[in-house]
This record gives C-alpha cells, structure tokens and sequence, in this order.
C-alpha cells in the first residue's frame, strides 16, 4: 500500500513529465510571421517563384538578437543563417556531411526557439530542419 508522501511524489512527477513535454513542443512553433525586411521579401519572393529553391524559412533569436534560417528544398545543400540586415552569417547544416561550413561558432541552431515564417501553409509537414 502506498503513503500519501509516495503518492505526493508520484504525482509530483507526473505534473513534472506533462510540463516538460509541454515546453518541448512548444520550442519549435509554427506561427506565421509577415516579413518586414526587403531582403527577407525579395528571397520568399524568389523561393515562390521556384519551388524546389527553399522548404522553409525561420526566425531564430540568439543572445536577443534575430537571426533567419532558410532550409534547402534539396539534396545535399546548405542552410543558411542570417542577421537582421540579411548578411549571411554561416551555414550551420546541409553539405554532404550535414554538418554545414563550420562557421557558426557558438550558434547552435538546434538548441534555439524557431518560428516558421514561411511557407505559410499550416498543413506543411517538412522534416526536420534541425538534425
């Protein structure tokens, strides 16, 4: 027969597993965000023009500061991470090994809050952009 202090912890772990998941979900959301930047338009711009151009784009925040992940549409290419001025600053996945250029430093795309900003299709299911 369990004790009530058993039982306590039981339910403590529980509550703890519910919310753990929770915030697990929660990292990568899939809301729609309108662009702002002209750099960030004119690349969705051409990406909808040729489709196999980009999967997807996010928004990404490291040390406050916004950054931009576009995600190949194909076959052994490189991600590319953007400032808020659109200057490229690596590419942190993607190539033939997946391990993108090397470049990133101590940004790790994987450990970050992401925002799919494009496509806006809620029914879009794409991999993983982050393996």
């Amino acid at each position: 027969m369990k004790t009530e202090n058993q039982i306590g912890i039981m339910v403590s772990l529980a509550l703890s597993c519910v919310l753990l998941l929770t915030a697990c979900l929660s990292i990568q959301k899939s809301e729609t965000t309108t662009p702002s930047a002209p750099w960030l338009t004119n690349l969705i711009t051409q990406a909808e023009a040729e489709p196999h151009l980009l999967q997807a784009v996010y928004t990404l925040e490291h040390h406050q500061e916004k950054y931009y992940l576009t995600v190949p549409g194909c076959c052994d290419r490189f991600s590319v991470l953007y400032n808020a001025q659109g200057q490229k600053i690596c590419s942190p996945n993607g190539g033939f090994t997946g391990r993108g250029d090397g470049q990133c430093g101590n940004i790790d795309i994987r450990t970050l809050s992401k925002t799919k900003i494009w496509p806006k299709k809620s029914a879009d299911t794409h991999q993983n952009m982050a393996k």
